[in-house]
């Protein structure tokens, strides 16, 4: 008996028996961890939430107060600095990342002159609630001489602080540079405008000199919100145990790039984590493309960064990123006039062009000002397109050219008119210092989940049009899979 299968790498090949059982129960055995998996997922609680919206809504989903989780006065850090005010975290040009391991919402930011505290904080789809994850660390004064963007430790009467352990970031406005790693299981923050300094991520070399370092990695295995983030003796109480959560990637491409207003993607590619991002050269203020892929967890010197666009005229990016993976399209935020970039990774070098974009609107609506107040943007794979929120209760999608690359017609329609629903069952519009990285699709769901109310720390999840829940019905599965899960159990006990 011989089974013809389809085509691998130009050529047919032929299966016997053997070969095709043997297909068969590798194929079995990862649909039994594949149905596993849904039945131990820890977002079951939002996938109930979202069944029961219609298409177009949203839903406020915390349970608990994001203060109810901050750290009491006398543990936060840079006392009587005036920095010292936690709901920093969600106000001051920030974002955050979501652990798809765990259906967490990973909240990191503060900085330059709005809060000192580097403390980690967590959403947890499972229970719905915040929690703290780790303690902040305390702050010294040091003197500095240079500018804001790489200071340098000299005798100056130019006093500032940072944090007393350099194995952890100082606080910072993050923008979109907080991401998720799903295979290195890492919080990576690429920073941005530091606590105090508004620069990068410095780090005290032996001979006493500060220079720019990053990124930073924190481990969510280990998160712990009575510990501070770093080592013993860097909370600002003694007793305070040491979690050891941080690491410093230190990877020398960081010490010569702002990431000051960036914006990051994630992307899956030769098996490793890849972060594409935007960065600012040698303290410039146009917008390159960056590639940063992490080989080994345990390894920071086989990290990889590499240029894969430039800027080329017109406005500069932005804000928050987005990746479509199949196109190869990353899109940030543009400018008022021309209120989106792109670039084309099919053509991933250092001579990419950026490519503005003024997409053609399908429809009446209004789409506000994103330059001045950068609005959040994320790709729904489902949809096949980059889904755009600025608060409020609207919601806008960016369509790509039906030829997959930067060049021809961009449109942009309206998905969800806030104004039609009432104010309460919304988020609130006109937020703070802009969206940045509080908005962003979440593949368990299918859906979006975004953070507004810097006290409240309202969580939100928004279902898009055509939902359909990724798990599927029992009774569905039972009908269309029953005799696979025989067969699967069968086959998967005489692996071997």
């Amino acid at each position: 008996m011989e089974l013809r299968m389809g085509e691998f790498g130009g050529q047919y090949r032929s299966l016997g028996t053997r070969s095709w059982l043997k297909l068969m129960r590798q194929g079995a055995c990862v649909f039994v961890a594949s149905f596993a998996s849904f039945a131990n997922a820890e977002v079951g609680s939002l996938l109930t939430v979202l069944d029961g919206m219609g298409d177009g809504t949203w839903e406020r989903v915390n349970a608990n107060r994001f203060s109810d989780t901050w750290p009491a006065p006398a543990d936060r850090s840079a006392p009587g600095s005036g920095y010292t005010n936690p709901r920093a975290v969600i106000q001051a040009w920030s974002g955050f990342a979501w652990d798809s391991n765990r259906g967490d919402l990973i909240l990191w930011g503060g900085g330059h002159a709005n809060y000192s505290g580097n403390e980690v904080y967590r959403w947890r789809s499972r229970d719905l609630s915040w929690e703290r994850a780790s303690m902040p660390s305390k702050m010294v004064e040091e003197t500095f001489i240079g500018s804001n963007t790489v200071p340098v430790i000299v005798n100056s009467p130019v006093v500032s602080q940072r944090v007393y352990d350099y194995t952890v970031p100082s606080s910072a406005h993050a923008y979109d540079n907080n991401i998720y790693l799903p295979i290195a299981d890492r919080f990576l923050t690429l920073g941005g405008a530091t606590a105090h300094t508004g620069g990068r991520f410095t780090l005290r070399q032996p001979d006493g000199v500060v220079r720019p370092t990053g990124p930073y990695f924190w481990d969510p295995a280990k998160a712990n919100g009575d510990k501070v983030g770093g080592q013993a003796g860097s909370a600002n109480r003694p007793e305070v145990e040491a979690g050891n959560m941080w690491e410093n990637r230190d990877n020398q491409v960081f010490r010569t790039l702002s990431v000051v207003s960036g914006g990051t993607a994630l992307a899956e590619e030769n098996g490793n984590d890849v972060v594409y991002f935007i960065g600012r050269p040698a303290g410039g203020t146009d917008a390159w493309l960056y590639r940063y892929e992490v080989d080994d967890v345990l390894r920071p010197e086989l990290d990889t960064v590499s240029q894969v666009g430039r800027y080329f005229g017109g406005p500069s990016a932005i804000g928050a990123g987005a990746y479509d993976p199949v196109s190869k399209l990353f899109v940030a935020m543009g400018s008022e006039g021309t209120p989106f970039v792109a670039w084309d990774l099919d053509n991933a070098s250092p001579s990419n062009n950026s490519f503005g974009i003024t997409p053609q609107k399908v429809g009446q609506f209004d789409f506000g000002a994103p330059g001045r107040l950068p609005y959040g943007i994320d790709f729904d794979p489902r949809l096949g397109k980059f889904i755009v929120w600025a608060g409020g209760g609207s919601v806008w999608a960016l369509d790509a050219p039906d030829s997959g690359t930067v060049s021809g017609d961009w449109s942009l329609s309206l998905l969800t008119d806030g104004a039609l629903s009432n104010p309460a069952d919304v988020p609130a519009p006109g937020f703070g210092s802009g969206i940045w990285g509080k908005w962003k699709y979440v593949s368990d769901l299918r859906a979006f989940v975004a953070l507004e109310a810097n006290e409240a720390g309202d969580v939100w999840v928004y279902r898009p049009q055509g939902w359909v829940n990724p798990v599927p019905e029992p009774s569905v599965l039972m009908l269309s899979f029953g005799g696979l899960m025989t067969l699967a159990a069968f086959l998967c006990r005489r692996r071997g």
